[in-house]
C-alpha cells in the first residue's frame, strides 16, 4: 500500500522549480492507474492538494503550468485556512498534498501523523519589499531599522511621549526584560495583571513587583513606584499653595490624590485659617481594610 505524503510551503510568490519537485514527490504516492513498462502509455496521475487560503490566487495557475508538462492532473483543490486543513485530516479527510503558510501548523500535522516524517519541505519564499515616497527621509538598510517604532526611546524621540503607550513608558524607566521576554513585553504583562490600570500598579508593593515578575528586582520595582508617586504628586500640584476648602467636594479633591489608590483606610486632618484656606494637612492614623 502506498503512503501519501505531504509538502509544505511558506507563502508567497511560487518558486516554479521548488514546486515541480514537490509535486513530483508527492505524485509518486498518488492515485495512479496501471500499466506495464513497456507500454507507450502514462499512467494516469490525479492529486488531492489541500493548499492555504493565500495561494488560492497563484497556485491554479502553477497547476496548469504542471499539468501542461507532466500529464498529472489535481482534484478539487481545496483552499482554507491552514489549522482548518489540518483539522478536516483530524476528521479524516484524505489528500496528496498539504501546503501550510506556516512551519508551525505543518509542524502540527506531522505530529498527529498526518504527514511523513521528514516528508515536508519549503516550497515557496517571502520577499520583503519596502517602498518610500520620493520625498521621504526614512532610511532602511535593515530590519532593525523597521522595528525602531517598536522600541519605546527611538519611538519617543521619532514621535513624542504622548505617541507611546503605558506600557512603554513603564519600559523606558525599568529598561530591560529577562530572557526569553522583551521589557515591552514585560511590563505589558505587569500592566495586564493590573487590569491595564496606573492606580492598581500603584497599590503594589516593592515586595509584590519583585516576587510575581521574573526580571524586577528591587531597583527596578523601586524605580517603578517611584515614577507613580512623582505622578501623584504632581496632579496634587494642579492646587493653589492655600486652596480654599468650601465645601466637602472642594476637601475630597485637596485630599483624594493622598489616599485614592490605597488598599486601606487612612484618616487625614485639614486645617484652615479663617478664610478657609489650608494651612496644612496631616495624617492622623492608617489602618486595615475595613477600618483605621
Amino acid at each position: 500500500m502506498n503512503r501519501r505524503t505531504f509538502t509544505k510551503g511558506i507563502v508567497a510568490t511560487a518558486a516554479s522549480l521548488s514546486l515541480v519537485a514537490c509535486f513530483g514527490l508527492a505524485g509518486c504516492g498518488g492515485n495512479s492507474g496501471s500499466g506495464n513498462a513497456g507500454q507507450d502509455a502514462k499512467p494516469a496521475v490525479e492529486l488531492q492538494v489541500f493548499a492555504a487560503n493565500s495561494l488560492e490566487k497563484a497556485l491554479p495557475e502553477v497547476q496548469a503550468l504542471y499539468t501542461e508538462q507532466t500529464g498529472v492532473t489535481f482534484a478539487d483543490t481545496q483552499f482554507k485556512a491552514s489549522g482548518d486543513l489540518v483539522a478536516q485530516l483530524e476528521g479524516g479527510a484524505s489528500a496528496d498534498i498539504l501546503i501550510t503558510a506556516s512551519t508551525g501548523t505543518m509542524d502540527k500535522a506531522v505530529a498527529g501523523g498526518f504527514v511523513a516524517e521528514g516528508a515536508a519541505t519549503n516550497m515557496f519564499v517571502n520577499d520583503l519589499v519596502v517602498v518610500a515616497g520620493a520625498d521621504s527621509t526614512i532610511t532602511v538598510s535593515s530590519l532593525k531599522d523597521l522595528a525602531s517604532d517598536e522600541r519605546p526611546r527611538e519611538k519617543a524621540l521619532a514621535h513624542g511621549f504622548e505617541s507611546l503607550t503605558a506600557p512603554e513608558l513603564l519600559a523606558i524607566l525599568i529598561g530591560s526584560g529577562s530572557r526569553g521576554e522583551s521589557v515591552v513585553d514585560l511590563c505589558r504583562r505587569i500592566l495586564g495583571d493590573c487590569g491595564n490600570k496606573l492606580y492598581n500598579l500603584a497599590r503594589l508593593s516593592i515586595a509584590d513587583l519583585m516576587n510575581r515578575y521574573r526580571g524586577v528586582g528591587e531597583a527596578k520595582a523601586i524605580t517603578i513606584l517611584a515614577a507613580l508617586e512623582l505622578a501623584r504628586r504632581y496632579h496634587s500640584e494642579n492646587f493653589d499653595e492655600m486652596p480654599q476648602i468650601t465645601d466637602s467636594r472642594v476637601a475630597f479633591r485637596y485630599i483624594s490624590d493622598s489616599i485614592r489608590h490605597l488598599p486601606h483606610e487612612e484618616f487625614w486632618l485639614i486645617t484652615l485659617n479663617r478664610a478657609k484656606r489650608v494651612t496644612g494637612k496631616d495624617r492622623i492614623s492608617r489602618g486595615g481594610t475595613a477600618a483605621t
